[in-house]
């Protein structure tokens, strides 16, 4: 089931990533840009309050993941991983995830420095797992829409971007009968710096939560993901 859910995944980062280079005929230029970088962050993954496992099977952990990522101005595409110690055993947590946004316009001011409304498309996998083999481990696809607010600038020297979206997929463990729902909300904050490395670079600050509820209360969990990115335009 696990390979099914990363293949789809992947066929959406794929996707994801042929729609952006269709637009790459500049890449220099900010308001196109395409960059590959790096990133580190604060991952916190516990059970939510529904969840029906007892404490001692639960799947918990706080720790720092190293992340790389695809970005342009409307995609972003990852991929993290998260070593962690739970009741004394060394595990990982893995995710993939992808995003992209149709942004509507909603000011009709200067086209370098506008609002918009996002559409965003999302999908992810996460995986983890417990230190027990009662435990159920956690490798659960997403798949949804979502909507949001941005805010873009663009000018000759910099460029900046505050975005912030929530939304609401369907998931499942693989195409199992343990299916459900999850909401997500994402909150980031990037300046794009020409000339600085090569082509430039962009920098940023990124916020993102998620929390499952499924068919088997056994996967209700939530998880919290902060922390900065750097990326090399190309």
């Amino acid at each position: 089931m696990r390979s099914k859910w990363l293949l789809c995944v992947s066929a959406f980062v794929l996707c994801s990533s042929v729609y952006a280079q269709e637009f790459g005929e500049e890449n220099t230029r900010l308001s196109d840009f395409r960059s590959i970088g790096i990133g580190a962050a604060a991952h916190r993954f516990e059970a939510a309050a529904s969840n029906s496992l007892p404490d001692s099977l639960r799947i918990h952990f706080s720790a720092a993941a190293g992340i790389i990522e695809y970005r342009d101005l409307n995609t972003h595409i990852a991929f993290s991983y998260t070593p962690y110690t739970i009741n004394g055993t060394s595990q990982a947590a893995l995710s993939l995830s992808a995003e992209s946004s149709y942004d509507i316009p909603l000011s009709r001011g200067r086209e370098s420095q506008r609002f918009f409304f996002p559409i965003v498309i999302s999908a992810n996998y996460v995986e983890a797992s417990g230190s027990s083999h009662l435990t159920q481990n956690f490798n659960i696809g997403s798949f949804g829409i979502g909507a949001g607010l941005k805010y873009r600038y663009v000018g000759d020297s910099f460029g900046a971007q505050v975005f912030g979206a929530g939304s609401i997929l369907i998931s499942s463990q693989g195409f199992s009968v343990e299916t459900g729902t999850s909401t997500a909300a994402l909150a980031e904050a990037s300046l794009l710096l020409p000339g600085i490395i090569g082509e430039g670079v962009i920098v940023g600050y990124r916020f993102e939560i998620q929390s499952w509820r499924l068919s088997s209360a056994v996967y209700n969990y939530r998880r919290e993901f902060q922390g900065p990115f750097v990326g090399i335009f190309f």
